[in-house]
């Protein structure tokens, strides 16, 4: 529900998002030293603490406005989790 309530208030200003799979679906692509070829290994790297459940892409003029809108998401609110923003990359 209250990532209802955050999709309502952020509007069109959310351009993507998607809930992720559990980590235990999760699969690490790696190419160590020299090799040839990369390895595929089960889970994310073995020393996060902290997984990634999903994400929103959201276009704002400011970072205020991005603050805003993610201090309404439920893991802002609870004990054992949190939420980073970051910027994208402009290539262009």
């Amino acid at each position: 529900a209250a990532h209802v309530a955050f999709s309502k208030a952020a509007g069109k200003r959310i351009i993507n998002g998607e809930e992720l799979e559990s980590p235990s679906k999760a699969m690490t692509l790696r190419r160590r030293h020299q090799a040839r070829a990369a390895t595929a290994t089960d889970g994310p790297f073995v020393e996060t603490k902290e997984i990634l459940g999903g994400y929103y892409l959201i276009e704002a003029e400011h970072l205020d406005e991005v603050e805003a809108l993610a201090a309404l998401l439920p893991e802002v609110q609870a004990d054992h989790s949190g939420v980073e923003i970051r910027p994208v990359v402009d290539h262009g």
